[in-house]
């Protein structure tokens, strides 16, 4: 008992003092906005972000923000500022890989004629390891579509769409893509959240697509190409395996990669296409780009599917609302992917604030594992994580509200965004 009273207390600490040091900086409307790293690094470091920042290396933290602006014609300009953004400083992606493969899996429909988002994604079973799908598990019956998968990535980061939509397009042409759009240092490697050797992580499933009308396509069972391991970065002091305890740091060679500075660029240029080169741009059409723009917007109780009526409209919205508010604010929206897994909490996401017409991007990462111990559930996203990534987004949403800019039309500025449903 004395050990939930205390740890209760220290909860509320350390919820209070970020509140209570944003409180102020708020109501400074005078304050200087960031503009440099070193500014961004003041802001960190100033103790408003609670004990994480004690030790930033420690807990790994990485964080890069990009502000916006428009003109008056609504042309977008993006500053961004870098708090120890290290591409060779490793952190596990969880989910947040979730993303890139659900925008490829619907620009690959486009190279299939007359197949689109309602196509019917039905999985077969080559290996003993191996689960066919026939039906979407939303728990109404209907068929498994494209469509289908990629909602439940935007809406709940669903581990089983992804893993579907991964046995389909395979992780070589994955990684061959996000390499050929300029995105260094990313490695789609595995399933999530099941247990194999990496041999059987390379063995795809059989998949038929079924088209509207009477096109089908047939993918047989496939065995992907071995794919060179990314440096050894040992992390840790042990793992948990089957109930036992494996001592010796954890590799992550074999395990997916996605440095911050790719996150942030490919969120960038789903959103902004605008504002990157040609080669970085996803060949889709307009109407599906936004459709799948206004997914990753959308929160779950309010998507119509019963399953998820009863979360939180916070739910996996970590960046300033510690993925727990039981409500957000009418007036703002965040287009997100988060990923939490092995003691790393990820979010990457575009803010944008109505009235205001506040708009950033943000990127942050941070590592909460003080035993060092992997798969035993022992992290601190509750006390340490969660209420960091939640001070982080509310610090820098005050500042993006802060900073001059241009203000459009209220009508010109809502035809820019693509708003969830």
């Amino acid at each position: 008992m004395e050990r939930e009273t205390t740890n209760t207390f220290l909860i509320f600490i350390n919820w209070l003092i970020p509140f209570l040091l944003l409180t102020l900086a708020s109501s400074g409307h005078s304050a200087a906005v960031i503009d440099s790293d070193a500014a961004l690094a003041r802001l960190l470091e100033s103790g408003a972000l609670g004990p994480v920042m004690e030790d930033p290396k420690g807990h790994r933290v990485q964080v890069l923000y990009a502000p916006l602006s428009r003109d008056a014609n609504g042309t977008v300009a993006i500053k961004k500022f870098r708090y120890r953004v290290d591409k060779n400083e490793y952190f596990y992606p969880a989910s947040t890989v979730k993303l890139p493969l659900a925008a490829l899996a619907l620009e690959h429909l486009g190279t299939l004629l007359g197949a689109d988002r309602t196509a019917v994604l039905l999985t077969g079973a080559a290996h003993p390891e191996q689960s066919a799908v026939s039906y979407d598990a939303f728990g109404d019956g209907a068929l498994p579509t494209v469509a289908r998968y990629i909602e439940k990535i935007a809406l709940v980061s669903d581990n089983d769409a992804y893993n579907r939509l991964y046995e389909w397009l395979g992780p070589e042409a994955v990684e061959a893509r996000m390499a050929a759009l300029g995105h260094e240092g990313v490695r789609i490697r595995h399933r999530l959240s099941v247990s194999l050797t990496p041999e059987a992580m390379q063995r795809l499933n059989p998949v038929r697509l079924l088209a509207p009308g009477p096109r089908q396509w047939t993918w047989g069972p496939r065995q992907a190409r071995p794919l060179p391991p990314g440096p050894a970065l040992p992390l840790g002091q042990g793992e948990e395996l089957e109930g036992q305890l494996i001592p010796g740091p954890k590799a992550f060679d074999e395990k997916n990669a996605f440095p911050l500075e790719a996150q942030l660029a490919f969120l960038q240029s789903l959103y902004f296409p605008e504002t990157v080169p040609p080669t970085q741009r996803l060949a889709l059409p307009e109407k599906d780009r936004r459709w799948f723009l206004e997914r990753f917007g959308q929160l779950a109780p309010r998507s119509g599917y019963e399953t998820y009526a009863a979360l939180p409209e916070g739910y996996v919205k970590f960046l300033a609302f510690g993925g727990r508010a039981p409500t957000l604010p009418e007036d703002l929206v965040i287009f997100n992917k988060v990923g939490d897994a092995y003691g790393f909490l990820t979010d990457v996401a575009y803010f944008v604030e109505r009235s205001t017409q506040t708009e950033f991007l943000l990127a942050a990462t941070v590592y909460v594992n003080a035993n060092g111990i992997f798969n035993d559930d022992r992290y601190e996203y509750e006390t340490l994580g969660f209420p960091f990534l939640e001070a982080l987004g509310q610090q820098l949403l005050e500042d993006a509200r802060r900073r001059p800019r241009e203000r459009l039309a209220p009508t010109d500025f809502e035809r820019l965004i693509p708003w969830p449903p």
